[in-house]
């Protein structure tokens, strides 16, 4: 860690387990969770509830929601793509609410899984518009899809 933050490079906590996630995260000078979804929605060892995300969020972060199925629904006998749509929007949706758009990105996970909710970025990106034109505006969109990332990327990494 002592390296990573020698070189301004942030630590992805998303493969952490609580405890790790807050020890390493303390340790730290600049993290993120890349993909991962939140345990207020959905029950998973890799999702991260609303204390770990303040956690984030104050140490100015970013958090990647995931389309991955295993993390966004309880019921593994339920998992269909129908499902898995609604239950990605219902938490970005609480997370909105909580939270607002600070520091929410979106993290795939499109290479590492095997059960998505959307078939491609292209197909996520149109449904995500979609859903949320009715009560974000365009500058929010921009933040989640693009912006907030970016922004936290910015920052430039020594080698």
């Amino acid at each position: 860690i002592k390296s990573l933050n020698s070189l301004n490079i942030p630590l992805d906590l998303a493969h952490s387990n609580k405890q790790t996630f807050f020890e390493a995260g303390d340790v730290a000078e600049r993290i993120l969770c890349t993909h991962t979804a939140f345990s207020a929605c959905a029950r998973s060892v890799r999702n991260i509830d609303d204390e770990q995300i303040r956690f984030i969020l104050e140490r100015k972060g970013i958090i990647g929601v995931c389309f991955v199925g295993y993390f966004l629904e309880d019921d593994p006998g339920k998992r269909i793509i129908k499902n898995l749509e609604s239950a990605f929007f219902g938490a970005i949706d609480r997370y909105l609410q909580k939270f607002g758009t600070v520091g929410l990105a979106i993290g795939s996970d499109f290479f590492g899984s095997d059960l998505l909710a959307f078939p491609s970025y292209d197909a996520f990106y149109s449904l995500f518009c979609d859903h949320f034109s009715a009560h974000a505006n365009s500058a929010d969109l921009y933040k989640i899809t693009v912006g907030n990332a970016r922004s936290f990327f910015k920052e430039k990494i020594s080698l």
